[in-house]
C-alpha cells in the first residue's frame, strides 16, 4: 500500500512496536503510533515526512508543542516595534508550529484503512472513567486558524 502513497495524501502511521532496527534508523518510535495527517514529501530511500495533525498527538506531548508554538510567537512578538506589531494583518500574526516526522513508508497507510489503537480517553472510559477527549469535536485546520485569528484579535484590544 505504501506505493500507492504520494504526496498530499491523508496518511496514518501503522500501530506497531518500535524495534532496535526503528531505534537505529531513526524512522519509527512507539510515540508514532496511531498519528494521522499528511504525506509531505518522499524520498527515494522509502522514507516520507508526515506533518501530523496535531489533534492526533497524545495530549502531553500535544500540550508541549502548544507550550512551545506559544512561547516561540511570544519571542517573535517581542522581536518586533510597536509599530511593526501594528501593521501586521491578521494572516501575517498568524503563528503555527508544525510537528513533523520522518518515517518508513512501509509504516504508513491511507488514513482511515489502518486499525486505529484505542485512545487512552476511550480505555479511560471502558474502565469507567470519565474522558474529556471523548467530548471534543475534530476541529477543521480552517476552525483552528479561525479561533487563533480571533483570539489574537481579542488580545490586541486589551
Amino acid at each position: 500500500m505504501a506505493a500507492q502513497l504520494k504526496e498530499g495524501d491523508a496518511v496514518q502511521v501503522v500501530d506497531r512496536e518500535a524495534t532496535p532496527a526503528d531505534e537505529k534508523n531513526s524512522t519509527f518510535f512507539n510515540h508514532f503510533r496511531s498519528l494521522t495527517g499528511t504525506l509531505e514529501k518522499v524520498y527515494p530511500d522509502k522514507r516520507a515526512t508526515v506533518v501530523v495533525d496535531i489533534d492526533s498527538l497524545p495530549e502531553d506531548i500535544r500540550d508541549r508543542h502548544q507550550e512551545l508554538t506559544r512561547a516561540a510567537k511570544q519571542k517573535w512578538l517581542d522581536g518586533l516595534s510597536n509599530e511593526a506589531r501594528t501593521r501586521l494583518s491578521a494572516e501575517e500574526q498568524k503563528f503555527q508550529m508544525r510537528y513533523t516526522i520522518m518515517v518508513s513508508l512501509n509504516d504508513l497507510v491511507r488514513q482511515g484503512s489502518a486499525p486505529a489503537r484505542k485512545a487512552p480517553a476511550k480505555a479511560a472510559k471502558e474502565a469507567g472513567a470519565p474522558a474529556k477527549a471523548e467530548e471534543r469535536r475534530v476541529l477543521s485546520q480552517k476552525d483552528l486558524d479561525d479561533a487563533e485569528e480571533e483570539f489574537l484579535r481579542s488580545r490586541q484590544q486589551k
